[in-house]
């Protein structure tokens, strides 16, 4: 199923979608030159490290961006290591998003391995976006004008969002890289609700279970699925091409 959304929608949903933890785009990131390189769009590096969602809907597989994300992403090896993701409720829909890792059943709480007790500060990277397929890390809202997203053990992942004309005419209006627009219109996602919080991932494979996750209705006035949804367990693996 491809999500697609007319611009004032959007708009409108951001403004709600910020009170669940998601920032308007940060002006650091509108900045990036065109020559940047968006790894999104790149073949993954052979042995990258790779981790694979098992859900009550099936297998969701995504590369890890350590290089970019080295914090959030080894916090996120820990927390699997020690098994903290088996049976964890998919808490959230909203927008194409899916959201999970919460240690309550409402996505109100998270757990963090920062010895401080508080999610790791955003490791944004202007090669990275909320792109069709991105893993974002999620948590607790830091500061009071200029928001940012501490990342803990809560993530989302980004299903198939068609790309919106107008929201192309808005990202050209704004200034968004041009490399960041052809992006969005070849693959689509929700980029205009990036910001700060650290997009450490992308699906490589899965993406249809992605889809029917993200196509479950929700209850009336919230992000919860009408329908109980479960990440059994992640495990991790390694990517490799000829796979």
């Amino acid at each position: 199923m491809k999500w697609k959304m007319p611009l004032a929608l959007l708009l409108s949903a951001v403004m709600l979608f910020c009170t669940t933890g998601c920032e308007k785009q940060e002006d650091s990131r509108l900045a990036a030159t065109q020559s940047t390189e968006l790894y999104q769009l790149q073949e993954p590096e052979d042995g990258a490290t790779m981790a694979i969602v098992h859900t009550t809907m099936g297998d969701i597989s995504f590369v890890l961006y350590e290089e970019q994300a080295p914090q959030t992403c080894q916090q996120f090896i820990d927390l699997v290591n020690e098994g903290f993701y088996t049976d964890r409720d998919i808490y959230g829909i909203e927008m194409g998003n899916v959201f999970t890792g919460s240690e309550d059943h409402g996505g109100i709480q998270g757990k963090t391995t920062a010895e401080n007790g508080r999610g790791y500060e955003p490791e944004t990277d202007p090669g990275l976006w909320q792109f069709t397929g991105a893993v974002c890390a999620y948590g607790e809202r830091d500061g009071v004008y200029e928001r940012t997203v501490l990342a803990d053990s809560r993530f989302f992942m980004v299903s198939e969002v068609e790309a919106d004309p107008e929201v192309v005419s808005y990202m050209e209006e704004n200034n968004y890289p041009e490399n960041v627009i052809q992006a969005y219109q070849e693959i689509g996602g929700n980029p205009i609700t990036s910001g700060s919080f650290t997009v450490f991932g992308q699906v490589v494979e899965g993406l249809d279970v992605l889809n029917a996750i993200a196509a479950v209705p929700t209850e009336e006035d919230s992000i919860y699925p009408s329908t109980p949804m479960y990440v059994t367990s992640i495990e991790l693996s390694e990517y490799h091409r000829e796979g």
